[in-house]
């Protein structure tokens, strides 16, 4: 017995050692093995920046009402760089915020022709387009073919659409582009001589509508960029917007600077612009005053 009880005395102070909590190696001054060889440890990664080309300033520009020596415009006639971006159909509640992201990013400006119930279900974006430089445009309350409804209903259709606009956003539309494109000479005048309005179509139509896959858009909008030129998109399919990041940036590496399609009128009024083509899209946002032109 006298023998257990001093085996016990022995045994006890190891357990309570190895039951207690050991120091790490920084409590007890030890050194990794990285820093005592004298090797640093790899930085942390940054995130990458972004890449993106970026538009000269153009809100010097004023948007200008067309008048009656041009009812119909399917491209301004300017030979300098500048061409307008234009989207039909929206707003869309995901889209088109993500599409203004992209047009943020680089500086563009561009027109956006609404529809009348989609504005008044979704203000805040309409709101948005405006605060961030955009022009909203009127593209009828049902977006129905005009030429086969009564002349009273189309002018109902543009004017509540007209006056929705301006209740929302405060900014006056001052164009107008026909559903689907249909239109004539009596309705051209009528819509100029009653409600003031030209009307705009458009220089290229990328045909998104159609889903013909992003290079597809990509491709025709650079392409069809040319002084004066209005491109024709769609700001309710995904593909389409998934193709503007890399068209606007072609566009812009071509030389061309984007401007709404009021501005084009605008430059159209003052003659031959004869700026040289947009060199100095740069990496970096730039303000291009109105020295520029």
């Amino acid at each position: 017995m006298r023998f257990l009880k001093h085996l016990l005395l022995l045994v006890s102070p190891v357990v309570l050692l190895c039951s207690c909590a050991l120091p790490d190696a920084a409590q007890l001054g030890i050194k990794p093995a990285a820093e005592e060889s004298g090797a640093k440890a790899p930085p942390k990664k940054k995130p990458e920046k972004l890449n993106a080309l970026h538009n000269p300033d153009v809100d010097h520009l004023p948007f200008v009402q067309a008048t009656r020596d041009r009812l119909e415009y399917i491209e301004a006639k300017v030979t300098g760089p500048y061409c307008a971006l234009t989207f039909d159909d929206g707003p869309h509640p995901t889209l088109t915020p993500k599409l203004l992201d992209i047009l943020a990013e680089r500086n563009v400006r561009c027109t956006f022709y609404v529809i009348g119930p989609l504005a008044r279900r979704y203000p805040e974006i309409m709101k948005r387009m405006v605060a961030e430089g955009h022009e909203i445009a009127n593209h009828t309350m049902t977006h129905r073919d005009i030429r086969r409804i009564s002349v009273d209903r189309m002018k109902k259709e543009l004017r509540d659409c007209h006056q929705l606009l301006i209740d929302i956003t405060g900014q006056t539309p001052l164009t107008f582009r026909p559903p689907g494109g249909g239109y004539n000479d009596r309705l051209m005048k009528i819509i100029y001589d009653e409600l003031g309005y030209s009307t705009f179509l458009w220089t290229v139509d990328t045909n998104d509508w159609r889903r013909p896959g992003v290079g597809v858009v990509t491709k025709r909008l650079i392409n069809g960029a040319s002084p004066g030129a209005i491109l024709l998109c769609h700001d309710i399919h995904p593909p389409t917007i998934e193709a503007i990041p890399a068209a606007v940036d072609g566009i812009l590496e071509k030389g061309y600077t984007l401007v709404t399609v009021s501005q084009l009128v605008g430059l159209e009024k003052q003659g031959n612009v004869k700026s040289a083509p947009n060199t100095h899209a740069v990496r970096e946002l730039a303000y291009f005053g109105p020295g520029a032109l």
